[in-house]
């Protein structure tokens, strides 16, 4: 990490560490971010946003130098609902398509459980997320719209 550190300082010229934008913040145990230890060498700066409140509550307790995060779902920035399922790595603002999450994928955690309606915001629209040298989107599709 030290060569990466000189990298970015010395060779790049850079003061600050590359922002990467994370959108669909939630990290679980069994599928580590691959960014992680480079967010956590400050080598990158992260910025998640996570709309599940429980999902939330985890990331926040990982607030440390290198990483911000904001409960809000990146959107239109008009009202959406999240859809919560009894997995929470598949909850979405798109309601899951169970014939092929369920039928088709074998996955039985994409039933939905609840609903939240919230406040979307345009990822356009946060002052903070303007240089972001990366993006990475796990919208369960939502990416697509």
């Amino acid at each position: 990490m030290h060569n990466l550190r000189v990298l970015r300082e010395q060779v790049l010229g850079l003061e600050r560490a590359p922002l990467l934008v994370d959108v669909g913040a939630a990290s679980f145990d069994w599928d580590p971010q691959l960014f992680d230890g480079l967010v956590d060498a400050g080598l990158l700066e992260c910025l998640g946003f996570e709309p599940d409140p429980e999902t939330f509550r985890a990331l926040a307790a990982r607030q440390a130098p290198h990483r911000h995060y904001i409960q809000k779902a990146v959107g239109s920035g008009a009202p959406a609902t999240l859809h919560l399922c009894n997995g929470s790595h598949m909850n979405s603002l798109l309601t899951p398509n169970t014939e092929v999450v369920i039928d088709l994928l074998g996955y039985q955690t994409a039933n939905v459980v609840g609903t939240l309606t919230m406040d979307t915001v345009a990822l356009d629209d946060i002052e903070d997320a303007e240089h972001a040298a990366m993006i990475k989107l796990d919208t369960q599709g939502t990416e697509l719209s």
